[in-house]
């Protein structure tokens, strides 16, 4: 499969509000934030990706970030 990101936060990305974005025709990660980081508020996105994987983090891709936390010392 093709490889892509839309909308990548490097390594130590600091204090980022990614937000009221539209993301489309990419192959694949609509948002991807690399380990570590750190107070970064993505929210209020819109993300139509052909691989079916919109949010991608260090502990991987899921739809609900709340209870998680990525980057040194993460569970």
């Amino acid at each position: 499969p093709q490889e892509g990101e839309g909308i990548v936060l490097k390594r130590e990305a600091r204090n980022f509000r990614v937000h009221h974005n539209l993301v489309w025709n990419i192959p694949c990660r609509g948002i991807k934030l690399n380990s570590p980081s750190w107070d970064n508020e993505v929210y209020n996105n819109t993300i139509l990706s052909s691989c079916g994987v919109a949010f991608w983090t260090c502990c991987g891709p899921f739809a609900d970030l709340d209870q998680r936390q990525c980057g040194p010392g993460a569970p």
